[in-house]
């Protein structure tokens, strides 16, 4: 996972010349796993390019990723390769920030205009966790399904 740090942030970006949140679980589900995720291109989303995330745990929230309820399960405890949801403004009831398990209590991920990096999910993190979900077809750790 060390080859995704430092790829810059960019607004609804799926590739390695820049992510965002979500677009960093896209990248490295096709290139790690060779899992095709629904994209969010296209979508007007305004300020926040995570708006799109209750679509994780709310059927048919938003119609272009209205199938996300059946690609992932949630779970109760975090595994690798898990997408942990995070609300991180707290005034809203929806997730607002996605990042990637990645074991040892570490995650990947990407903020705002910040590039992607590495952090601890330790009690910062741990306070705005939203929800967990695992891929519908578990994910060795090895990256096979």
């Amino acid at each position: 996972m060390r080859s995704y740090v430092g790829l810059p942030y960019k607004h609804l970006g799926r590739d390695r010349k820049g992510v965002d949140c979500y677009g960093l679980i896209i990248l490295i589900y096709k290139e790690k796993f060779g899992i095709e995720l629904p994209n969010a291109e296209g979508y007007e989303f305004g300020e926040d390019a995570c708006n799109y995330l209750p679509a994780f745990y709310k059927e048919g929230q938003y119609k272009h990723v209205a199938d996300f309820h059946k690609l992932w399960t949630p779970v109760e405890q975090v595994e690798k390769y898990d997408v942990i949801l995070f609300n991180v403004y707290g005034e809203v009831e929806a997730p607002t920030h996605s990042g990637l398990y990645l074991g040892e209590g570490k995650f990947i991920h990407c903020m705002h205009k910040l590039p992607v990096t590495i952090n601890r999910l330790e009690k910062h993190w741990l306070n705005m966790q939203h929800s967990i979900y695992r891929f519908k077809e578990r994910l060795d750790i090895d990256g096979s399904t």
